[in-house]
């Protein structure tokens, strides 16, 4: 299980701080929970265990003052514009009589993540861990705002026409960890929040594991997101500073919403774009389906949950513990119907059994057996009547003359000679093939040389 109280969260000798941004990093872009151990190729295990979290949702109102603070000072510092903004832009140009663009704008803002309650860096209980700078977005809030600092550490997020906060929490995961053929299967059977956290000086080493986390978690989310229209007529990527756009929450819908025609009531394009119509998205993954839950709000609760667990996939910072392991050993069994089976075999043995029968018949009617050798034909075909009418045809070269091709054939008996039996004399008949009035009909048990 995950030991939250080994040094090595902390350990820089050993590299413990750049393991675990690398673990964040590696279960983030790959959108799945890192290959834990494998008690046996195919075997199955229960894991529970407590562990950070994060709690979204949609912004209150109190929260939504400091939210609108922040997008004002970013729109009037860098530009950046929400759908809001976009909206009453569009409409107080036109109610002006505006008709051109307003050329101050930047850009349209996508995504903004940063912990509201950190001044660059992220606190834990006795050390400071540095925020990654280059996705670090340092936001303008209002001096006396509604936020308390102390209660739990955030994670404040702004999309084009949504406001997210998360807070970190103490959870306790109980896990369903399966490998069928050695592929490994995580079934979350419940996650429960036990209660918010924030930093103290009661278990340092608990906080420093829980914030190192955080800060693995926080490196992929932190930064920006923006387009401006590309070409005049479509939208491009402008800001691009998060490592956001590597994880499968780019592809939620809060991502594609200036894509997909959402500005009716825009009286008034923006940068020449038309708000309200319905642009082709061709820079965020198209595929909604992996935005997990389908919402912003529940893929980064879900990312978070990922990276945690994925710490069990580290054996410096995990600790042994016995549990009950189901080991399987795949066998081959085979299922099936016995009124099918034998009705299947009989119908076989029947068609069998009537071909012989038919065969048999064959048999008796002719007298004698016959097969499709060489000699079979040799000796049915070799007379004086066919010898004088294939005589200069011995290479059997196309086409035939046509006196040749219309002749009929029947086999018969075509000649009559003298045989001597012992010491009588009797008239045998030659079977073969002969020209038709020239044969005559076979008899069953009429002797032949």
């Amino acid at each position: 299980m995950v030991d939250w109280t080994s040094l090595n969260w902390t350990n820089y000798q050993n590299g413990g701080p750049s393991q675990i941004l690398s673990l964040g990093k590696q279960a983030a872009e790959r959108r799945t929970i890192l290959p834990l151990s494998a008690p046996a190729f195919n075997s199955s295990y229960d894991a529970q265990f407590y562990g950070p979290t994060l709690t979204c949702q949609y912004t209150n109102a109190s929260q939504q003052i400091d939210f609108d603070f922040y997008t004002a000072r970013t729109m009037n510092r860098s530009g950046l514009v929400t759908y809001p903004q976009a909206v009453h832009i569009g409409d107080t140009l036109n109610n002006l009589g505006h008709t051109s663009d307003y050329d101050g704008l930047a850009s349209l803002l996508v995504y903004s993540a940063f912990t509201p309650n950190t001044d660059g860096f992220l606190y834990g209980a006795d050390f400071r861990l540095p925020a990654p700078a280059v996705n670090l977005w340092p936001p303008e809030l209002p001096g006396s705002d509604t936020r308390e600092l102390s209660s739990d550490l955030q994670l404040w997020f702004q999309a084009a026409n949504v406001s997210i906060v998360c807070s970190m929490a103490n959870a306790s995961f109980d896990l369903d960890v399966q490998f069928l053929n050695g592929v490994q299967n995580v079934f979350q059977r419940n996650i429960t929040i036990m209660n918010h956290w924030a930093p103290s000086v009661v278990a340092y080493e608990i906080d420093n594991a829980y914030m190192t986390t955080f800060v693995a978690l926080v490196n992929m989310l932190y930064g920006n997101v923006s387009l401006q229209p590309a070409y005049g007529v479509e939208l491009g990527l402008h800001m691009d500073d998060s490592n956001v756009l590597n994880t499968a929450l780019s592809a939620c819908p809060e991502f594609s919403f200036w894509f997909n025609g959402y500005g009716p009531s825009v009286n008034q394009t923006v940068f020449g774009i038309d708000l309200a119509a319905n642009l082709t998205n061709y820079i965020f993954p198209s595929e909604t389906s992996i935005c997990r839950n389908g919402s912003l709000p529940r893929a980064i609760e879900d990312l978070a949950n990922n990276i945690t667990i994925s710490m069990l996939s580290n054996p410096y910072l995990t600790v042994n513990r016995t549990t009950a392991v189901s080991i399987y050993t795949p066998g081959n069994f085979y299922q099936y119907n016995n009124l099918t089976l034998v009705l299947s075999y009989a119908t076989a043995v029947v068609v069998t059994l009537c071909s012989i029968a038919i065969g048999v018949y064959a048999l008796y009617e002719n007298g004698v057996s016959h097969s499709t050798s060489f000699s079979a034909i040799m000796n049915t075909t070799h007379n004086l009547h066919l010898n004088e009418l294939s005589e200069g045809q011995s290479l059997g070269a196309e086409p035939l003359a046509k006196d040749v091709k219309d002749l009929k054939i029947r086999l018969g008996i075509v000649a009559y000679e003298e045989a001597k039996i012992g010491s009588e004399s009797i008239i045998v008949g030659q079977a073969g093939f002969g020209l038709q009035g020239q044969v005559e009909k076979l008899r069953k048990g009429q002797i032949c040389f």
